[in-house]
């Protein structure tokens, strides 16, 4: 954000998500040239060429606070639900849906649903047999979409989501600017009773900022996993051939 200032550009998306506490997960932190110059700078620690180098990406702590948002908007949200947005297949939409796998069916915890609402833009086409390909509503066998709702709610659509992610944020903030016009001109409560949708659009412009509360939803996880304990335990009990 500091550099964006300085040279006097438009706020990039990791300096709006850190200036609205949206937490950035990374799903394939070995892919792509960012982390291989990452790994140069590595080698040439390790080679002497340079004094320190220090990088440090926690994967287990990554998945690990990425199931405690996901617990947060099962318990803790009013709304006792979840839904996401998929831009492209493969690694963004396995590491997006991973949470309910992982809270409910290795951690062990229960009542663990998936995403009830789940849209995702992505080119490749289902006949190519890729990862890419699978599309999320594939996933209710594992349970990480709504088993009860995704027939109704689940669509992946075929196309390049950068030509229609425009179309689709213009037309949300379309509708909030709508909502908002109503809501000064009669009150919320009029407008929310008649369109309950409201709501939805007239939320705090500062978001949930959930990376601000990381630590005390992790820690919850953990408090989860520790009444588990004898669940968790058992687990580690494998059967050995004889």
């Amino acid at each position: 954000m500091l550099a964006e200032e300085r040279h006097g550009v438009a706020p990039g998306l990791l300096s709006t998500c850190w200036r609205r506490a949206i937490p950035v997960l990374v799903g394939a932190p070995a892919d792509g040239s960012v982390f291989l110059n990452s790994m140069k700078l590595w080698a040439m620690k390790q080679a002497g060429l340079i004094a320190d180098y220090q990088f440090d990406l926690d994967l287990h702590a990554e998945v690990f606070e990425a199931c405690a948002y996901h617990r947060w908007g099962l318990f803790d949200h009013p709304a006792r639900a979840l839904a996401t947005m998929i831009l492209g297949g493969g690694v963004p939409k396995n590491y997006n849906l991973q949470p309910e796998p992982a809270l409910g069916q290795v951690l062990g915890l229960p009542n663990v649903r998936g995403y009830q609402f789940d849209v995702q833009i992505v080119t490749a086409p289902v006949t190519d047999g890729s990862l890419s390909a699978c599309p999320p509503a594939e996933a209710v066998t594992w349970g990480k979409v709504d088993k009860d709702t995704y027939l109704r709610t689940t669509e992946s659509m075929q196309a390049d989501y950068s030509l229609i992610m425009p179309f689709l944020v213009k037309a949300l903030l379309d509708n909030r600017r709508k909502y908002q016009r109503m809501a000064d001109a009669e009150g919320e409560a009029s407008v929310f009773q008649r369109e309950p949708k409201a709501a939805g659009y007239l939320r705090a412009p500062d978001g949930y900022r959930l990376f601000e509360k990381r630590e005390a939803l992790c820690e919850r996880l953990r408090d989860d996993v520790r009444q588990n304990r004898r669940w968790l335990s058992e687990t580690l009990r494998y059967a050995l051939p004889v």
